[in-house]
């Protein structure tokens, strides 16, 4: 209430420095009208160019270019109002042109060019403005014009001594009524873009306009009421520009400059409150922090609560929190990100799961550091994902059944049948192994996941890493004739030979995963008639497998290469397989890398030797 008064105060203010303004002229009219209408012009010019001045300065600061267009506009409108004072009737500048014409040919013109540019105008709050081609266009049309009034005096006549107006300025000033009346309709539609108060002004300002206009169509006399009435009208008209434009360009910036940025923040606020996802930012140095509504609803925290690090950390639960200080000490000695879930009983004892990630931001310029993060409720998410577990174990446990007998069956046939030739025997034995190797993918999946939770121990066998590799190649035949690529191991550099071996600890079946997913994805980017390499070596007693294809990695993927569901360019890619494959050559406390460049891409895996390899609970 009291924000209003000082408003009111401010506003009653304004307008007794009007009517004072507009007192003095008009008093100073009824004794020197020339007087008069040169202070009343030259009150104009320097709005006009004030309002120039302003554009032109802080153009590279808006948003949109509707102020700069207004500006370069103006330039030109007060050259023309300057022109006009000069060559009003009386003024004897001019004294080889008619006074009481030159005047409104120069008022006409002046106008012409203003209500043509305010129509305009809000056409540059979506598109953007060249102002080299603006200045040479309104140049121009200004030098046109000028030419005609001063040099070939081909203007029409706007005034008569004999007749008064001619009918050329009666019907001019009509068609810039409209033109003005276009322009409070187009700036109507675009009222959602500007500040309420600065789109009430210049509304304001061009009825005050439009005014103006109707008094300089019914003036019989230069010097008559109807034209005191029209110069006291855009007055007033210039005046709300002022205050429209160059009051809120200086005196209240990040109205206007900054407009779209605050609204802008509301939206993400909104979306943030949409999301339950709430973001705080803290300066260790002095223990400051802010953070934004949604984290008082997360936490649970009344609305008056002051923001703190020492509040924010006793929200968390006991037992998290030493966790959090440790996690953040981490952060501001190495710049390590970090996240942290948490749980949270709300007052009606319902159980809510809270994720908070945290990162560093580069350092003030007093040298301090910034850490942001966020808070996410994620108890929607936690829910899913413990559905789709139970429904993936579900799964597991019904596929199991119908396997059975595809597994058991061909080896009773084995077992039981004598009169089976060798090639039946090689076929049944096929069906039986792929249901093995089916049952064992099952079994693969959940521990995948596993891995993925940090929960699974590997367990590891000694076994020939070659053998696993021609496995993996022979499973692979049909998908590479598909692609026409063909496929080549070698060991130390030259093609692998019978009964050669590379000796290896691990997992095997979970290697196997590993190295079909990349060699299919090596053949799958192949072009049609290339080949894959495959290259074993043994370094130091550690093995390392280079997988070589000939094609790039997308730029756009290159960095993301084994995050979660990444993929490009396949119809039915999940982006999983070399996420599983990360996930398998970590948990075996190996590397696994990518090269790519210059027409080929080279993934290497390195695997610690039998002897290092120890036994890990996830990674």
């Amino acid at each position: 209430m009291v924000r209003g008064l000082l408003l009111s105060s401010h506003t009653f203010q304004r307008a007794l420095i009007q009517v004072f303004i507009l007192g003095t002229l008009i008093y100073v009219a009824q004794f020197n009208y020339l007087l008069f209408h040169t202070l009343a012009e030259l009150y104009g010019i320097v709005i006009a160019c004030g309002i120039f001045i302003i554009a032109w300065t802080a153009r590279q600061r808006y948003q949109n270019d509707y102020l700069l267009f207004v500006g370069v506009a103006y330039l030109f409108v007060a050259i023309f109002d300057t022109l006009h004072a000069f060559g009003f009737q009386g003024m004897m500048i001019f004294p080889d042109l008619p006074g009481h014409d030159l005047g409104p040919q120069l008022w006409i013109a002046t106008r012409l060019i203003e209500a043509c540019s305010l129509l305009a105008a809000p056409f540059f709050i979506r598109h953007r403005l060249h102002s080299g081609t603006m200045f040479f266009l309104y140049g121009s049309l200004s030098a046109f014009l000028l030419w005609c009034i001063f040099t070939r005096r081909s203007f029409p006549a706007c005034f008569t001594l004999e007749a008064g107006l001619t009918p050329f300025k009666v019907t001019t000033e009509y068609l810039i009524i409209g033109l003005l009346i276009g322009a409070i309709l187009v700036l109507r539609r675009y009222r959602h873009t500007l500040d309420r108060q600065t789109y009430r002004l210049l509304h304001t300002s061009l009825g005050f306009t439009i005014l103006s206009e109707f008094c300089f169509a019914l003036y019989l006399d230069q010097y008559d009421a109807s034209n005191l009435a029209g110069h006291c009208a855009k007055i007033i008209s210039h005046t709300l520009i002022y205050y429209a434009i160059i009051r809120t360009a200086i005196q209240k910036p990040f109205d206007l400059l900054f407009y779209d940025l605050k609204s802008r923040q509301e939206a993400l606020l909104s979306a943030q409150e949409a999301a339950r996802v709430g973001s705080w930012t803290l300066t260790p140095d002095n223990g400051r922090m802010l953070w934004t509504d949604e984290i008082y609803r997360l936490l649970e925290l009344p609305n008056e609560t002051p923001t703190s690090w020492t509040i924010f950390a006793s929200a968390l639960p006991q037992e998290n929190r030493g966790e959090l200080i440790q996690k953040m000490a981490t952060l501001r000695r190495k710049g390590d990100a970090f996240s942290l879930e948490f749980s949270l009983t709300s007052h009606n004892g319902e159980q809510r799961h809270i994720l908070l990630k945290a990162g560093k931001k580069e350092e003030t310029k007093a040298g301090q550091q910034t850490i942001a993060g966020i808070l996410k409720d994620i108890t929607e998410m936690v829910a899913a994902e413990r559905l789709r577990e139970d429904d993936s174990r579900i799964t597991h446990h019904d596929l199991r059944a119908p396997l059975g007998p595809i597994v058991s069956i061909p080896q009773m046939i084995l077992d039981e049948g004598e009169n089976l030739t060798d090639e039946q025997r090689d076929l049944i034995k096929v069906i039986h192994h792929s249901g093995l190797k089916v049952l064992a993918m099952l079994h693969n999946s959940l521990t995948l996941y596993k891995i993925e939770q940090g929960s699974y121990t590997i367990k590891a066998d000694d076994f020939d890493l070659l053998l696993l590799l021609r496995e993996v190649l022979h499973d692979q035949k049909e998908l590479a004739r598909q692609y026409g690529v063909t496929c080549e191991l070698r060991l130390n550099g030259t093609p692998t030979e019978k009964g050669e071996r590379l000796p290896c600890r691990g997992e095997r079946l979970l290697l196997y995963t590993l190295f079909a997913n990349l060699i299919g994805n090596a053949i799958e980017a192949s072009p049609f008639g290339e080949s894959v390499h495959i290259d074993a070596l043994l370094c130091d007693g550690s093995p390392t497998i280079s997988i070589r294809n000939r094609g790039d990695i997308p730029k756009e993927i290159r960095r993301r290469f084994f995050d979660k569901y990444v993929t490009a360019g396949k119809s039915r890619g999940t982006g999983l397989g070399t996420y599983s494959a990360m996930l398998v050559a970590k948990a075996h406390n190996g590397m696994i890398g990518i090269i790519t460049g210059s027409g080929n891409t080279v993934l290497t895996i390195t695997l610690p030797s039998a002897d290092e390899i120890q036994q890990v609970s996830g990674f």
